[in-house]
């Protein structure tokens, strides 16, 4: 996923988008801050889609539950960027077979809240070094930013 995240955080539709909380951009305490409070409710998103729905529907519908449960979390990332959006589909069953697999939810919340660290760190590293571009120049240019 981070290549992928490497080339949409370089559109605007992204790079206006995340992180959510725009201030931490400028303040990597905030931005810690802020990324604690993304784990726990990752915690909860992924309790409700795939403990509590998921698992709920399970016993009834067999694997059909994962593309029941993907329906409405599809339908809730709506609003984000199209490519987000699609890609949620993807994220939704693979997350769902995930939890089916291992029987918990604690694998998708740690799926689920690394690719959204990696889409929050890499646009607030583009938005402090001001670069959007996705060759190799661009990110040496934002690791050495970073560092």
């Amino acid at each position: 996923m981070i290549i992928l995240i490497w080339f949409v955080s370089s559109t605007p539709s992204f790079s206006e988008k995340y992180p959510h909380l725009l201030s931490t951009r400028n303040d990597w305490g905030s931005f810690y801050i802020y990324e604690s409070g993304m784990l726990i409710y990752m915690f909860g998103w992924e309790f409700i889609w795939r403990g509590f729905l998921l698992f709920g529907l399970k016993e009834k519908f067999g694997y059909y539950a994962v593309l029941i449960q993907m329906i409405p979390f599809v339908i809730l990332h709506n609003g984000k960027p199209v490519l987000e959006t699609f890609g949620a589909i993807a994220g939704g069953l693979v997350l769902g077979v995930l939890a089916i697999r291992t029987r918990s939810i604690i694998y998708g919340v740690i799926t689920h809240m690394g690719v959204m660290f990696s889409i929050d760190l890499i646009s607030a590293l583009r938005y402090r070094a001001n670069d959007y571009g996705i060759g190799l120049d661009s990110l040496f240019n934002i690791i050495k930013y970073f560092f």
